[in-house]
């Protein structure tokens, strides 16, 4: 059953009210609710409520943001405030959402701040550079959620619910939305070098300073006989296939950067092979933009189009390579090619949920203050982050663990889990970390 409620805005929050629709927007996407202005029930955010109305209390408006001619900013002096609770309420439930959230018709917290500042990403606005990582990247322990909250439970999910459930008089809000799993690859390489050297130099050290023979005959083998890509995307194929699955492979454009492989360029008639075998296939392709694509339109649109004439199809989803997001430009470039969708919002080091969530959602201009027809869909469980010391090494028992947290609240909340294993991880440890993984989806 649909409920509709009317939304009252205290007056002096009305210039932030396309920030507080954008967060309502996602409360009705999550649940049967329904914007109305003869809507039963009235859901008031700010001072003052009208009689009968439900009310949040307003803490991340104005005190946390600031608004220029570029849009809208974190205020860095203002979230420290809310962070140390030197003002009142908070942003954050104290009892980790969906119960004792409401009394005498007010929440105890600003779950339409919460939701806006974790969807929009916000506080990644403006961050320090000091506290970002050498690809630019936004870590996980410079967010707030990180500090006072945790980032493997999806506060904005549990923000929707406790809104909708007391809107709905404290009965349970059913989810609009159904579990669903999505499995995709990421084609970081196509061949085991960009030049034919490359494999020498590792080769060399594993047989003169390591004096293990037969590491460097494997090392050469993998690079020059192995036939990869297409096993590991046919295996990958296969695995999907096997499990009711279908796969997207992310694939990049032509581009000679020395952060990205350059097989489009160097091999695209084998490239044009094997996406042809993807499609025929049933699993689907998406565009892989390099690392220097986020902050450039004209680099990003290149690639696409670049890619589009070598596969001789349109792509509709992508996801910006190493994760390299910058919320200030990059929705907005995907959005103004009218991609549909982005797969770029997750962390590389650990499985959480990065934008609060485990729902696919629409996304929003920080610089324009509008929300986009690009839907972002949060990866919440990447293979890099748990094997191999970069992030952390796990054990396989470990990670699956670790892994089960999330799949059971995506289960639980009818979310889309999102995974992401990559086309050359294809054996040993990380090997048998997704065949098992699948056997639990």
């Amino acid at each position: 059953m649909t409920i509709s409620y009317q939304l009252s805005i205290a007056p002096e929050l009305e210039q932030f009210r396309s920030e507080i629709e954008f967060a309502c927007h996602f409360l009705d996407d999550c649940h049967y609710l329904r914007r109305d202005s003869e809507g039963d029930a009235v859901l008031h955010y700010g001072s003052n409520p009208p009689d009968g109305a439900m009310q949040i209390p307003n803490v991340l408006f104005p005190t946390g943001v600031v608004v220029n001619d570029n849009g809208i900013y974190p205020d860095a002096s203002g979230l420290s405030s809310i962070e140390t609770k030197e003002i009142p309420n908070g942003l954050f439930p104290d009892h980790g959402g969906t119960q004792n959230s409401i009394s005498d018709g007010r929440m105890n917290y600003d779950a339409l701040g919460l939701i806006f500042l974790l969807l929009s990403r916000l506080e990644e606005r403006g961050n320090a550079a000091t506290s970002r990582d050498r690809y630019g990247r936004f870590p996980f322990d410079a967010s707030i959620v990180h500090r006072h909250a945790r980032l493997d439970i999806p506060l904005a999910d549990l923000a929707a619910l406790d809104i909708a459930g007391g809107l709905g008089a404290g009965t349970p809000a059913p989810n609009r939305t159904s579990y669903e799993v999505q499995l995709t690859h990421d084609l970081d390489k196509f061949r085991g070098y960009h030049k034919l050297s490359d494999p020498l130099l590792p080769a060399a050290v594993d047989l003169l300073k390591r004096r293990d023979p037969l590491a460097a005959l494997l090392r050469l083998n993998k690079a020059y006989r192995s036939g990869e890509p297409e096993l590991s995307v046919r295996n990958l194929m296969q695995m999907s296939e096997d499990h009711g699955f279908s796969s997207r492979f992310f694939v990049m454009g032509p581009t000679s950067d020395s952060m990205n492989s350059p097989y489009a360029i160097k091999w695209p008639a084998a490239l044009r092979r094997l996406t042809d075998e993807i499609s025929s296939r049933g699993h689907s392709i998406g565009f892989h933009p390099g690392v220097e694509t986020a902050s450039n339109q004209e680099m990003w649109n290149q690639q696409k189009v670049g890619l589009e004439r070598i596969v001789g199809q349109s792509v509709d989803a992508t996801r910006q390579h190493a994760l390299i997001n910058n919320p200030e430009t990059t929705f907005d470039i995907c959005n103004s090619a009218s991609m549909k969708s982005d797969y770029s919002l997750g962390f590389p080091e650990l499985s959480v949920f990065r934008t609060g969530t485990c729902r696919p959602h629409r996304t929003f201009s920080l610089v324009n203050r509008t929300r986009l027809d690009l839907k972002a869909y949060p990866t919440s469980i990447m293979d890099f982050g748990f094997f191999g010391g970069k992030y952390r090494d796990l054990s396989v028992d470990q990670a699956l663990e670790e892994c089960d947290v999330i799949v059971e609240t995506c289960r639980s909340l009818g979310g889309t889990l999102v995974v992401l294993f990559h086309t050359h991880q294809n054996d040993g440890k990380l090997a048998e970390f997704y065949r098992r993984l699948l056997d639990r989806l």
